[in-house]
């Protein structure tokens, strides 16, 4: 999910019955529908009851009542994430720069690198699978692939070809 639409998450959308939340996409007018697996749900659980209104999470406030100050609100809060993902970055080792963004695009790499059939995946991204692949898709086991290359086409080692 974009940040804007973690952000504007409402009790409504999750449909426990079905398994998953669906929504309209806030950046994209088109609907996603994620699954909802156990750890989803307990993080939902843990914050059931402090977002105000029907908001799942607690990122507006009583104030937070105009367009304007809502997103205000929103870009305090992804700058802050991105604060959180870099620290965690840095504990782990990670060079490469974590944004939402990069986090939204290495879960739809991993769900297609381990067999997730793409039209599933676009559907729980709120994209079409072209989009998925123009835009979202790496390679994250190039090695592997390497590997599967050389095992079905042989290698030529140092031998000039």
């Amino acid at each position: 999910m974009a940040n804007v639409d973690v952000v504007n998450l409402t009790w409504d959308m999750i449909n426990e019955k079905e398994g998953m939340i669906v929504y309209e996409r806030t950046k994209f007018p088109k609907l996603a529908k994620p699954l909802l697996i156990d750890r989803l749900i307990v993080i939902l659980e843990k914050y059931r009851g402090k977002g105000v209104g029907d908001y799942v999470f607690p990122v507006y406030t009583e104030k937070h009542v105009t367009d304007k100050q809502k997103m205000g609100r929103r870009s305090s809060f992804s700058t802050l994430v991105s604060e959180t993902l870099d620290k965690v970055c840095e504990i782990l080792g990670i060079d490469e720069k974590m944004t939402w963004y990069t986090a939204r695009g290495t879960f739809i790499s991993s769900e297609l690198d381990a067999g997730t059939p793409i039209t599933h995946v676009a559907e729980m991204a709120g994209n079409s699978a072209r989009t998925i692949e123009k835009h979202y898709y790496k390679n994250t086991k190039q090695e592997e692939l390497r590997q599967r290359m050389n095992a079905r086409y042989g290698s030529w080692g140092q031998q000039s070809i």
